[in-house]
């Protein structure tokens, strides 16, 4: 009987004295880390930018539901997720410069709702890619009024190559020819393609500034703009979109 005692009491002991599990993460049998923020479980980060940090090249990013007041920079060739879609996971950038640059190569970004972003007098955006091969998508991005940047737009492909940009909902909270493109694609940027994107009440729903070529902008509703599409860029591919309720040139070949 005192045996027993003893066997029984060394079993309750060692059940206490398990540790709970507090990782911020976790990771696959292919060396990919997988990081949460936000949610109920034990050790996660309550920062995008935290993670960000702590992540290595290819690792994932998963965020729970939340406003998270941020200006996130990705310098990591990372997959950035929400866990429940755009509704529910927002990236403020609470009037504080660019919510979210992407500087790395090969970065994946979606499912968030994107806004709120400072006032400069250079260029400013709520989601910026600066890099080349990533995908932007499934995201809903809304402008607010800036007055003081030189240029104003909701997403922009700065330099790189090969970025796309789809599947997302882009729009101005309200009407204002300050606000100059819903998607801007500047600085050399090559071969970035355009698509799938609904872009509503801007000054332009897509401009393609010079010595940015091969842009592919196609299946897009872009409505309820001044001006549609307007390209200064050589070999932009534009077809198969939906253009209704511009005001002013629905599509505009120009150059500079």
């Amino acid at each position: 009987m005192r045996l027993q005692r003893y066997a029984l009491f060394l079993v309750v002991l060692t059940v206490l004295v398990i540790p709970t599990n507090t990782y911020a993460y976790t990771q696959e049998s292919s060396g990919i880390s997988i990081w949460y923020v936000g949610g109920a479980g034990a050790g996660n980060l309550t920062s995008i930018t935290d993670a960000v940090l702590q992540a290595s090249n290819k690792d994932v990013i998963q965020v729970y539901p939340g406003t998270y007041y941020e200006n996130i920079v990705v310098n990591v060739s990372i997959k950035l997720t929400s866990v429940q879609g755009y509704h529910d996971t927002i990236i403020d950038g609470n009037q504080t410069g660019i919510p979210l640059i992407i500087n790395a190569d090969d970065c994946e970004i979606s499912g968030f709702t994107i806004k709120n972003p400072g006032d400069s007098f250079e260029h400013i955006s709520c989601a910026s890619l600066r890099a080349d091969s990533c995908n932007f998508s499934n995201n809903m991005v809304v402008m607010k009024k800036v007055y003081h940047a030189d240029t104003k737009s909701a997403v922009e492909a700065a330099e790189g190559t090969n970025n796309v940009i789809s599947d997302n909902i882009i729009v101005l909270d309200h009407h204002n020819p300050l606000i100059e493109s819903g998607v801007l694609v500047r600085d050399n940027a090559y071969n970035t393609e355009i698509k799938r994107n609904n872009i509503s009440k801007f000054a332009i729903g897509v401009k393609v500034e010079r010595k940015c070529n091969d842009t592919r902008v196609f299946k897009n509703h872009i409505y309820n703009n001044s001006n549609a599409i307007i390209s200064y860029g050589n070999k932009c591919n534009i077809s198969q979109n939906i253009l209704y309720n511009n005001t002013w040139w629905f599509i505009a070949l120009l150059k500079k």
